[in-house]
């Protein structure tokens, strides 16, 4: 069985492994490897009618939904507010996507992102250039944590998937280990890629979209490839 390295927080990264298809989930062995925990960032947030939600822990880390509404990039977001009180509608697959949808919509009220310390983009700031009323409130960040010396070793020795889900991921990542030559790459996006060094592992497959299924389907891909190959 293939090693499947998984450096998300462990709860996420079982859920992702629970959502890949059977046949792929029975060809990898799991092995958890988390290099960063999240922590939620003290302090109340200020009153606003609408929540803009752009991942999965700013609903965790933020405040319940109490029937009020918020924009969501992508279902698994949306999913995760709802549970949490939140008339959640699906804003886009993406920050560039909601961003143009939301401008488009023009919705009144006071919109608040709520999101992690190290956000990429400026999802608030633009909404503001285009006359909306919003603000960027920050609930969580992210801790990053050193690569155990064991699945250094495996990656470096053993032919091993990896499945990197942000920007910041892949270049902790990248930073831990340096060079894995034996190491195939499932990347959530052109942007993470940029964050690689050249030629430092076997072959890095990019995601159709930003989702934990096309990441599966990339992984699946790549695991074909080593078979045939």
């Amino acid at each position: 069985m293939t090693p499947l390295i998984l450096t998300r927080p462990e709860d996420r990264a079982r859920a992702f492994v629970a959502g890949l298809p059977a046949s792929l989930r029975e060809a990898l062995r799991p092995v958890f490897a988390p290099l960063w925990w999240m922590e939620a960032v003290g302090g109340d947030v200020p009153d606003f009618d609408v929540a803009l939600f752009t991942s999965v822990n700013g609903v965790r880390f933020g405040p319940d939904g109490l029937g009020r509404t918020a924009y969501c990039v992508g279902a698994a977001t949306a999913d995760a507010a709802r549970a949490r009180g939140w008339q959640a509608l699906v804003m886009g697959p993406d920050v560039d996507a909601m961003t143009t949808d939301l401008v488009a919509a023009a919705p009144e009220g006071r919109l608040a992102h709520l999101s992690g310390a190290a956000s990429r983009g400026a999802l608030a700031e633009t909404l503001r250039a285009a006359g909306l009323n919003a603000a960027r409130h920050v609930c969580y960040r992210q801790v990053a944590l050193p690569m155990a010396d064991d699945v250094r070793d495996l990656l470096r020795t053993e032919v091993t998937l990896v499945p990197l889900f942000s920007p910041d991921g892949v270049a902790h990542f990248a930073s831990e280990i340096g060079r894995a030559p034996r190491a195939h790459l499932a990347l959530i996006s052109p942007a993470a890629a940029q964050n690689l060094p050249p030629n430092a592992f076997a072959s890095v497959g990019i995601a159709v979209a930003p989702n934990a299924a096309a990441m599966g389907a990339a992984l699946q891909k790549l695991h074909r490839a080593l078979q045939s190959g």
